[in-house]
């Protein structure tokens, strides 16, 4: 009696196992990409999101730098003091072809001594802040453009107001020689003069500044920085 032949058994080729578990391994594979791209996008949105908010907090606080510079510039204790005393100075002497003594000078550098000249710092801590930053390459191009010129400005008028101190002392040298007393007025009178105009056109610049960065906020009040007040002092 013939014993029945055993199967073989049946050899199962390596790639059917790699069919039962590839689509899990990729979904898992693609599960973990997605996660970190995810992750990542989550960062750079909470990372821009962090640094709007700190370009747009830098901006109010340059706005409101902006703004306390032109109240103090656009008082009467600068430019209008500024006319008056070039009045003084130009009525005194300062002005071409005058014969100037030291009597007639005496009166101007009563006023200026008795009142002082008025010079302005503007204040720039924001600016200077935020040119130590970063901030600049997310803020908008035509507004920093609008700044730099802004505070270039009063860069300009700080050198302008150093140089007032010199023409000042100077005047002292009338009450004891009067040869150079022309010379020494007109001096002071073209410096006020400069002053004014560069007071002025840093006002232009505030005022234009502050249309652009905050068109919703009222205007500032009109200035008034013609020669009509009378001379004081």
């Amino acid at each position: 009696m013939t014993e029945p032949a055993t199967q073989a058994p049946i050899r199962r080729h390596p790639f059917a196992r790699w069919r039962r578990w590839l689509p899990r391994a990729a979904f898992e594979s693609l599960l973990i990409v997605f996660s970190v791209v995810l992750a990542l996008a989550l960062t750079n949105w909470a990372e821009e999101r962090r640094t709007a908010h700190r370009v747009a907090e830098m901006r109010g606080f340059l706005i409101q730098e902006i703004r306390t510079n032109r109240a103090d510039l656009g008082s009467d204790y600068y430019i209008p003091h500024h006319q008056r005393l070039k009045n003084t100075f130009g009525q005194a002497g300062g002005r071409p072809g005058a014969i100037v003594t030291r009597r007639g000078a005496e009166p101007a550098i009563a006023a200026l001594f008795s009142s002082g000249i008025h010079l302005m710092i503007p204040g720039d801590a924001v600016w200077s802040s935020i040119s130590a930053s970063d901030l600049f390459e997310h803020m908008d191009a035509q507004e920093l453009f609008l700044l730099a010129r802004v505070y270039r400005a009063q860069e300009t008028l700080e050198s302008t107001n150093r140089a007032g101190y010199e023409n000042a002392v100077g005047l002292l040298d009338i009450l004891t020689d009067e040869n150079d007393a022309h010379r020494q007025m007109m001096r002071m009178t073209i410096f006020l003069e400069d002053l004014i105009q560069q007071e002025t056109n840093l006002l232009r610049l505030y005022d234009q500044a502050l249309a652009e960065m905050d068109p919703k906020a009222p205007p500032p009040a009109a200035t008034r920085t013609d020669d009509g007040a009378a001379p004081k002092g």
